[in-house]
């Protein structure tokens, strides 16, 4: 089964488990080499992988996903290229770019251009030490996180560097350090500015060990212990914490019936204000998808805490659940049907303000439920335009924070 399209804001549930992030996606020397190999387009010694992406294609009914909505038709055009460069099967040198246009039709001043690129290297040594390094910058129109479900300027610049040890039987064991700056965009909201780069601009660190074994061809059982620091802007020091976690998980083959990854663990945040909030319990993010004849299923979840935008909240713990059916009319004519339910969790009692100006004080929880369907039509092999319905509500205990939004367009997708 494949991917059906969502709203954009969807995608920050892919962050929950970020500390672990490079767990899932450790690719073994031999195994890049081979793919890279094998790429569609070839000028000289260079491989090259494009892809085009048309995002958010249609209309939006809330585009600010608030109480009082403004509609609106919106399209993103994401082409995508990635270079690499392999040497004597003992080094790759790699480059991706991936410029997007946003527009929309009446608000002019969402419209904007961004550019995301990535570089690196992976060399190898005596057939068994591989060490990697890269750089990226992306720069996104995108929400923060599922409490501010809006398109913000979201810039992120990151240095990651590896040192691992392979076996033949394509067993890895090795260690990682990420350093990443997050910057972030005032808004104007309901009114009011809304200070993102006061209380969300940061510099997180993360070094992590990192084991996997290859228990299947293509199917590797991966663990990782990390260690994490967050160190936030001057203006929000008292933001700064430190984490600790540890995860297991399975990566499924990419080509095979049941495709994903499944990553569970146990993570610990301990804020440098003892008298915020902090979080100690399971973390995990998993999708997987099983084909078999003409049906296609998908399930998955996500559970993990995330920096909140509001000054007295902290932080909160966002859950999800996803279920998700296809159906293949024939060959080339897919229906597509996805649920996916979510909640926000603040710890404790807090004091919140409602957009009616009240103060409440209240252990705050909001309810999410995201609902998609559509049909997607094959135009070339693995190729496909699809054509969506999306819905979206969102409830709170906190007075004036429902919402509702509904988006109707037209997407491609790589994965018939």
């Amino acid at each position: 089964m494949k991917k059906t399209h969502l709203p954009v804001f969807l995608a920050v549930f892919l962050v929950l488990a970020a500390t672990s992030a490079s767990a899932q996606n450790y690719q073994n020397f031999q195994d890049d080499w081979t793919r890279i190999k094998a790429a569609p387009l070839s000028f000289g010694p260079f491989r090259i992988f494009p892809g085009f992406q048309l995002k958010n294609f249609g209309f939006d009914n809330n585009i600010y996903f608030e109480n009082q909505p403004l509609r609106d038709f919106t399209a993103t055009l994401s082409p995508e290229a990635t270079v690499y460069l392999p040497l004597r099967n003992n080094a790759i040198l790699y480059f991706r770019d991936n410029p997007e246009y946003h527009y929309y039709v009446k608000e002019k001043r969402q419209r904007a251009f961004t550019n995301s690129y990535f570089t690196g290297a992976k060399l190898r040594f005596f057939q068994r030490i591989v060490l990697w390094g890269d750089y990226s910058y992306g720069e996104y129109k995108q929400p923060v996180s599922v409490e501010l479900a809006r398109p913000i300027r979201d810039v992120q610049e990151a240095v990651a560097l590896g040192l691992f040890f392979e076996t033949a039987r394509k067993t890895a064991l090795g260690v990682s350090w990420r350093n990443v700056r997050y910057s972030y965009r005032d808004i104007q909201l309901a009114g009011d500015v809304i200070g993102l780069s006061h209380v969300l601009n940061r510099r997180e660190r993360t070094i992590a060990m990192e084991f996997y074994y290859q228990a299947w061809p293509g199917t590797f059982v991966f663990t990782n212990a990390g260690y994490s620091e967050y160190r936030f802007d001057q203006a929000a020091l008292e933001r700064d914490s430190q984490a600790a976690q540890l995860g297991v998980g399975v990566r499924f083959p990419i080509l095979g019936k049941i495709r994903g990854t499944f990553l569970l663990g146990y993570r610990k945040l301990i804020p440098r204000d003892r008298g915020k909030p902090g979080f100690a319990g399971l973390y995990g993010e998993s999708e997987l998808s099983y084909r078999t004849g003409k049906f296609g299923f998908r399930i998955g979840f996500g559970r993990g805490d995330s920096f909140s935008y509001l000054e007295t909240a902290y932080l909160f713990l966002g859950t999800r659940l996803l279920a998700g059916l296809s159906y293949y009319l024939t060959r080339v004519l897919r229906v597509d049907y996805s649920v996916e339910f979510g909640t926000a969790d603040y710890p404790g009692r807090t004091s919140f303000t409602a957009e009616d100006g009240n103060i409440f004080v209240i252990q705050r929880r909001d309810l999410q439920i995201w609902q998609s369907a559509g049909v997607v039509l094959r135009v070339f092999k693995n190729t496909g335009l699809g054509i969506s319905f999306n819905s979206s509500r969102w409830t709170s205990n906190l007075p004036g924070w429902d919402r509702r939004r509904d988006f109707v367009g037209a997407y491609l997708t790589t994965q018939f």
